[in-house]
């Protein structure tokens, strides 16, 4: 089996995780190319430090977007510059977990299932900067869970930062290059793949995820992704989506409502502790999505009346 490792990356120096596939796949006795590409990043030395770092490695290729083209397009752009019929995705500001075993274990999950999601993990100590702490406790509460877990509410778990599928099921199912902005184009994929007849699983294959965001760029990325999910929330991909779910309970009784009510006018107060690090909750960054959700819905309602 022949695989082609493909890496999107922005403003992150990814010789490191290289270094780790590299590793996998000399151990694994499998052969990959590995390709990786920048989405324009504002600085332009990382990219050209890594064609220096890996120059004369055949097996490695990486090239540059001409401008920023966004996480979906990049993803499809990547699909067809591979060569071979198995794809790893890997976002590059990773790291694998356990390079040693991290290829073979998902060249023996691909027996009878199109998608395999191998999960993240985040790293055990608490970071210093206390404006890190917000991403930092989301991630390892929210999204770092073990494959019995994941498997019980497969599409909760769709994450795109590493996952491994056949190039056939990415050249059925495109990445909506519609999404440019940040936020639920991995979850809207997932469901539409789904609707193909494609099936999915979830194993313990892990990355690390290391780029880990300040809270003024995790609050954005959020605020971004809201807007898209405001965007599609007429879509039936987006109805598994679990904080419109949450929003929609709570619209349905009269307590709900009062909540939602709290959470629409505290929201500017909640976004001002966590921007802070007065607060590095993740159920206060829940209130704050759920108020943010709230008053985007109810602006797009007043615009189109």
């Amino acid at each position: 089996m022949v695989i082609s490792v493909l890496i999107p990356f922005y403003n992150w120096d990814i010789s490191g995780l290289i270094e780790d596939v590299l590793l996998s796949a000399d151990l694994s006795e499998c052969p990959v190319e590995i390709i990786g590409c920048d989405d324009h990043s504002s600085d332009p030395t990382i990219y050209d430090s890594l064609v220096e770092h890996f120059k004369g490695i055949e097996r490695i290729r990486l090239f540059r977007n001409d401008s920023n083209l966004g996480r979906s397009a990049t993803r499809n752009r990547l699909v067809d510059q591979a060569s071979f019929d198995h794809l790893i995705f890997i976002d590059g500001d990773s790291r694998l977990s356990e390079p040693k075993t991290y290829i073979a274990n998902y060249v023996r999950s691909y027996s009878g299932t199109d998608v395999v999601f191998g999960g993240t993990k985040y790293v055990s100590k608490k970071p210093s900067d206390e404006a890190l702490r917000l991403h930092w406790n989301y991630g390892r509460k929210r999204e770092s869970k073990n494959a019995a877990i994941r498997n019980q509410q497969s599409m909760r778990y769709i994450f795109s930062n590493n996952f491994s599928c056949s190039k056939e099921v990415l050249q059925q199912v495109r990445f909506n290059e519609d999404l440019k902005d940040y936020g639920y184009e991995d979850s809207f994929w997932g469901n539409q793949v789904l609707h193909a007849g494609y099936n999915i699983n979830h194993i313990d294959n892990y990355v690390i995820h290391i780029g880990l965001n300040n809270n003024n760029v995790f609050l954005s990325n959020s605020d971004q992704a809201i807007n898209t999910l405001a965007d599609k929330i007429e879509s039936e991909e987006a109805n598994h989506i679990v904080l419109l779910r949450y929003y929609r309970s709570l619209s349905a009784s009269f307590y709900g409502k009062f909540v939602l009510y709290l959470a629409r006018n505290l929201n500017s107060i909640a976004r001002f502790v966590l921007r802070k690090s007065l607060i590095s909750s993740v159920l206060v960054f829940d209130f704050y999505r759920l108020g943010k959700l709230a008053r985007t819905l109810k602006k797009l309602l007043l615009e189109n009346r």
